[in-house]
């Protein structure tokens, strides 16, 4: 509508929650907000360590061969039956 008069606008029957409720909603939004905050940091923190391993990596400073050898007792252990 162009023009509502102030009548018109009086008269509309808007529902509110009671305050308890939009209290419990803007906990839950702080929450969630406080979570997704978080996870973003990991997230930078996640994806600037995998930068830094891929650098080394590429450079030829890693040493893989504690990462093949917990590859091996994983496989033995699967074979038995333990994992």
């Amino acid at each position: 509508m162009l023009n509502i008069s102030m009548q018109k606008l009086r008269a509309l029957n808007l529902p509110v929650p009671p305050i308890a409720l939009q209290n419990q909603f803007a906990a839950i939004v702080e929450k969630v907000e406080s979570l997704k905050s978080k996870y973003t940091q990991s997230l930078t923190e996640m994806e600037n360590l995998y930068g830094s391993l891929s650098q080394r990596a590429f450079k030829g400073e890693l040493d893989l061969s504690g990462v093949v050898e917990k590859e091996e007792e994983i496989a033995e252990l699967e074979a038995e039956g333990i994992c």
